[in-house]
């Protein structure tokens, strides 16, 4: 169950809002207040393996964080009512401390519920999009992997 001093999200925007301060802040802990509190959350980061529960998402992005200063940058959210269940699809300008702090758009899916806690988010997937900087690259090239961008 969440503590009682847990922020109350009226809305999935309200806690996508949140989830996007905490990472520009590196504040894990409010970052992990928008995870609903449960055994089946999961992440996917870009490159990189499943993660389930809130340990596994906890622990990842404190590796993230420990690492450096990023900046994410939600844009184009479309966005799916399914009733207590909410889904944003929308686009991320990354730019931080990795990858010689190269800039990239990132296609990230987080989706959140609806439970007597407020609105939590119980997934997030990202992935890489192509890059803008390879505007005469081969249509064969792909990203390399890259964990831990965001």
């Amino acid at each position: 169950m969440h503590a009682m001093n847990s922020p109350f999200y009226d809305s999935p925007a309200q806690a996508e809002a949140a989830f996007y301060a905490a990472i520009e802040r590196r504040d894990l802990d409010a970052l992990m207040q928008v995870w609903e509190d449960s055994d089946i959350i999961l992440c996917i980061h870009p490159g990189d393996g499943r993660l389930l529960g809130r340990a596994e998402i906890r622990d990842s992005f404190g590796a993230i964080f420990a690492y450096g200063r990023r900046h994410l940058v939600p844009r184009e959210a479309h966005v799916q009512n399914l009733g207590d269940v909410v889904i944003h699809n929308l686009t991320e300008d990354f730019s931080g401390a990795t990858i010689e702090d190269a800039e990239m758009a990132m296609r990230a899916t987080n989706v959140y519920r609806r439970s007597e806690h407020g609105w939590r988010m119980v997934l997030r997937q990202v992935s890489l999009q192509a890059l803008d900087l390879l505007d005469d690259a081969d249509p064969h090239w792909s990203v390399p992997f890259a964990p831990g961008i965001h």
